[in-house]
């Protein structure tokens, strides 16, 4: 008997994601009767992941995909990789997130215009970002033109932030008429992330990678004048 059900690849930069961000809205389209497939690198947390979205029938297909790599020969790889799949796999609509997923779903769908595009854009990333150096050169360079042909091949944009969209339209790398979406954020499951009181002395966390453009150094310098005042 032929399984009718429409085919959901999502497709993300780094397999962990997979369960970190996207866990809850991958049961919430089965539940729906899509058949979901998923796609990421073949990093360190492949195999734990893997299993752990095999556990809801759910299966986690590797592609070699360099995050932050600039070396052309191998992004061209992963393009043709990515090709391949969708030409075997046929799905009805492709998700993806960060930069690079969403250059590789953008341009298949250019080659190949046989499925639905949803990308979301959950930040600015490393070539949009203020700074120095001949590597954030290079990638603001060659990052803009082809994110603008890529995201233009989108059905609907999904941003995070509105200061993301509005520079993207504002840089020209989303048309004008392309139609965009703001939510807020990748959500958060309330029923394993419990709220609870407030505590009664301020306490400040932040939560990020230690990278400069996280706003680490801002962090710290405002960290140091608040203790002053204690």
């Amino acid at each position: 008997m032929k399984d009718n059900k429409q085919k959901v690849l999502i497709f993300g930069s780094y397999s962990d994601s997979l369960i970190n961000f996207r866990f809850d809205l991958i049961r919430e389209l089965m539940n729906r009767d899509f058949q979901v497939i998923a796609i990421s690198p073949i990093d360190n947390k492949f195999r734990q992941t893997k299993a752990k979205l095999l556990s809801i029938n759910v299966d986690l297909i590797g592609i070699k995909l360099s995050r932050a790599g600039l070396n052309p020969y191998k992004d061209l790889k992963s393009l043709f990789d990515f090709f391949l799949l969708v030409r075997r796999i046929k799905p009805n609509i492709v998700i993806s997130y960060t930069v690079k997923p969403n250059i590789v779903v953008g341009l298949t769908k250019f080659i190949f215009n046989k499925f639905s595009f949803f990308p979301m854009i959950t930040g600015l990333g490393y070539g949009f970002t203020e700074g120095k150096g001949i590597k954030r050169f290079i990638v603001s360079i060659i990052i803009k033109p082809l994110y603008s042909i890529a995201l233009n091949m989108a059905n609907v944009i999904l941003f995070q932030n509105k200061d993301d969209l509005d520079f993207f339209k504002v840089s020209g790398i989303t048309s004008s008429d392309a139609l965009c979406k703001v939510i807020d954020g990748s959500g958060v499951n309330q029923k394993k992330f419990q709220m609870t009181q407030l505590p009664k002395k301020n306490i400040f966390l932040m939560l990020s990678r230690l990278v400069k453009d996280k706003g680490v150094l801002e962090y710290l310098e405002a960290a140091r004048l608040i203790k002053q005042k204690d």
